[in-house]
């Protein structure tokens, strides 16, 4: 490879097209972290320019005396290109810096030609942004820009350097802001004398005085394992920037249709949507890259760190036999089958289906380590998983989850589990459910095991839940007490994520409820401990809850009497009193709706596969 330090006069003033390759990343570069420090760099180079031509009586010994700016490397590959024409490179790296310049001078460029004393600057400037119209070939009119960006960005780039940004995308907005910039720059100006001057200034920093390392590949160079080295470490391109870039490589090197594998299956990728930052556990990472490895972990049956997923995925395209489009294509058919996930609105099954309530309530136990296998269950087609049978098994997982969540059982192992259940849904495809209810079944261990009934009653009695778990999971089970007590007859499911968790007995009992004057420590004692107990807690309305309080029991249940609907709390109105006895009572009567619920590892259902 060749390398060597170029002004903007060298590498925008020949005529040549920089062709961003449509594997690589869409234009994500964005005000705070690119756009503004940039501009502030090339002002701070303008202001000392100027300043050194006060200072300097020859302009040529004013120009030395100011440093060049430095704004890092691209990294090229020539293409071939016919006599006469346009010369032509492939961006392999600082695809964002090039896109981005280019921007800024084409906003430049723009300012000036909306003043009449500015006209040759404005010349000026075309010639760093457009290639002579003479030159282009009929059947590639793009040819006149500089730089091409990938697909995703052609129609906003390419509005935005003609000086109409109107189609929508973020090259239209970075246009946008430069021209902002420059335009409250330019009107700074007091007289037409020093808008020339300020420009004079401009002008020569956008052609001298800002300079990239340009290295020029060599027929021998491997141009992938030097994107590599560049990007797969400790740098913001995400993983699967650098999966797209190795498979539209070898697509091309095996002559699939890149075009059709780009519209069809990737584009989606490149899509703000699936670069938004979420948070996964305790890392934050851009949602593209939660789902490769949710996918990758299904492909291989095996745990895959973050780390790992671009050498994984690597790994898998030199072991799959079949075609790359068929491999692109599987990721895309999970990608989709992924944006479905969840509740309605934001996923395709309503709340008050099976697999709404499934996905509803695992999002809020967030155990998300457990997408791989679903993306595999639901990736299989009616015929070897058939619909009711899938939410058999989608009953099985919840329980086993729920169950464990409940006993706040260690989840350390569970990214062992996952891999486990894939290997054996691959193994037997067609029997995905039973092998899975056999597995949960049979898996051992204190950190694997699904709790039985007695392990869920022997723990819950004593446990004060409204301490030892958070109050999303702990909403989810009263929801669920509350449409099973409904039934299937009921016309609607209690709204999810609307009521508030209430102590029956208020937090606040020694002012509100105190004991008899005669009551030994130990009653207080006890009162303390039955608190927070499962049996002291219903779901209110925030109204309601709000004008209960700390009211006595009798204005509490004249309240529940008049105004609420729900099941879990008419069945309070049975008691007249409220107490500790009543509150260990009720709590046995929650805990065995939970375990018909979510029926335990021996229920009879999991014998019977529907």
């Amino acid at each position: 490879m060749k390398a060597d330090t170029l002004n903007f006069a060298k590498l925008f003033g020949a005529d040549v097209q920089y062709v961003v390759p449509m594997f690589q990343r869409p234009y994500v570069w964005e005000k705070e972290k690119q756009w503004e420090p940039l501009w502030q760099d090339v002002m701070d180079v303008v202001e000392a320019l100027q300043e050194a031509y006060v200072q300097h009586k020859d302009k040529a010994d004013a120009e030395a005396s100011v440093a060049p700016h430095f704004l890092g490397a691209v990294v090229l590959d020539p293409l071939p290109t016919g006599a006469g024409q346009v010369d032509s490179r492939h961006v392999i790296d600082g695809q964002q810096r090039l896109t981005t310049l280019q921007l800024l001078i084409a906003a430049v460029h723009a300012v000036a030609g909306e003043h009449q004393e500015l006209a040759r600057h404005q010349r000026v400037l075309e010639k760093l942004i457009r290639n002579d119209e003479d030159l282009l070939d009929d059947q590639r009119p793009h040819q006149r820009f500089k730089v091409w960006p990938t697909k995703f960005d052609r129609d906003s780039f390419g509005s935005a350097i003609t000086g109409d940004p109107a189609a929508p995308g973020r090259p239209t907005e970075a246009y946008r802001f430069f021209h902002l910039m420059c335009s409250d720059w330019a009107a700074e100006a007091a007289t037409a004398g020093e808008l020339v001057e300020r420009f004079d200034a401009l002008q020569a920093v956008l052609r001298s005085f800002l300079k990239l390392v340009a290295i020029d590949l060599e027929p021998n160079d491997n141009a992938q394992a030097i994107f590599e080295v560049l990007n797969a470490r400790g740098t913001e391109l995400l993983a699967v920037d650098l999966v797209k870039n190795l498979a539209f490589r070898v697509a091309q090197e095996r002559k699939e249709n890149v075009d059709h594998l780009y519209h069809t299956f990737w584009e989606k990728f490149d899509s703000r949507p699936w670069r938004r930052p979420v948070v996964v556990g305790r890392l934050t990472k851009a949602r593209a890259d939660q789902f490769l490895t949710y996918w990758l972990v299904m492909k291989t049956a095996r745990d895959v760190h973050a780390q790992q997923l671009f050498p994984t995925f690597r790994q898998l395209l030199q072991q799959d036999s079949a075609s790359i489009l068929s491999l692109i294509a599987d990721l895309s058919m999970h990608a989709d089958e992924f944006d479905r996930f969840g509740a309605s609105p934001s996923g395709a099954y309503p709340i008050t289906s099976p697999e709404g309530l499934f996905f509803y309530r695992i999002t809020e136990i967030d155990i998300n380590v457990f997408m791989p296998i679903l993306l595999l269950l639901f990736g299989l087609d009616s015929n070897t998983l058939p619909f009711e049978r899938r939410r058999w098994v989608l009953s099985a997982l919840e329980s086993w989850l729920m169950r464990r969540m409940l006993l706040r059982a260690p989840t350390k192992d569970y990214n062992k589990v996952v891999p486990m259940l894939i290997s054996r849904v691959q193994e037997e495809p067609a029997a995905a459910a039973e092998v899975i209810v056999d597995s949960l079944q049979r898996v051992e261990g204190p950190n694997r095991t699904w709790p039985t009934d007695e392990e869920v009653r022997n723990h819950l009695r004593g446990d004060p839940v409204y301490i030892s778990l958070k109050r999303a999971r702990l909403r989810i089970v009263l929801e669920a007490i509350e449409n099973h007590r409904r039934g299937n007859k009921a016309e609607e499911q209690v709204p999810v994520k609307k009521l508030h968790i209430e102590h029956v007995l208020p937090q606040s009992w020694p002012e509100n409820w105190p004991l008899p004057p005669d009551a030994s420590p130990i009653a207080a004692a006890e009162r303390d401990i039955a608190l927070h107990r499962l049996g002291n807690l219903t779901l209110l309305t925030r109204e309601l809850n709000s004008a209960q309080s700390n009211s006595s029991w009798t204005e509490k249940r004249a309240l529940l009497e008049e105004f609420t609907v729900l099941k879990i709390n008419k069945q309070l109105l049975e008691h007249d009193t409220w107490d500790e006895t009543v509150i260990a009572t009720r709590t046995d009567q929650l805990i065995e709706a939970i375990l018909e619920i979510w029926p335990g590892p021996s229920a009879e259902v999991w014998h019977h596969p529907v």
